[in-house]
């Protein structure tokens, strides 16, 4: 790399993340100082708990934001149709199970080492915990099929 761009060095922290982009000197971007991947990343972090809160609601008896010491959640505790409870996590990883709690035996001796799992997607956890989820998304998804080939 030539020294007019600047070592990739500069875009890494320690622990070898991209810690922010290059930004040219005629990009709009410019003007705004310091912008980095770690500024946004709670305001995402909060959108896609706001996406599955509003997405996946109704296809599970209860879902709430857990509170959090910032503005912002990134985690969320969900009770499904099977009266499971679970926290799942989200970062820059994935999505986390935290905990999780059954009522149904045989769904407890069947994902007892499912926490501290990551997964790229809240579908998958949800899916692979309850039954019904898994359910409910597929039918989700044929009726969303069925209207783009009408």
């Amino acid at each position: 790399m030539s020294s007019s761009q600047g070592s990739d060095e500069s875009l890494y922290d320690q622990d070898h993340n991209i810690s922010h982009f290059p930004v040219s000197p005629s990009s709009p971007m410019a003007k705004a100082s310091h912008f980095t991947l770690q500024d946004s990343l709670p305001n995402s972090l909060a959108n896609e708990i706001k996406s599955l809160l509003s997405e996946y609601s109704s296809m599970l008896l209860r879902a709430s934001p857990v509170p959090a010491d910032a503005s912002f959640s990134t985690a969320v505790d969900v009770r499904t149709k099977e009266n499971t409870e679970v926290r799942i996590s989200v970062s820059s990883r994935g999505w986390t199970v935290e905990k999780i709690s059954y009522e149904d035996h045989v769904l407890r001796d069947q994902h007892k080492d499912i926490v501290g799992s990551t997964y790229e997607v809240p579908e998958a956890v949800l899916a692979l915990i309850s039954p019904a989820f898994a359910i409910d998304w597929q039918n989700k998804l044929i009726e969303r099929l069925e209207m783009l080939s009408r």
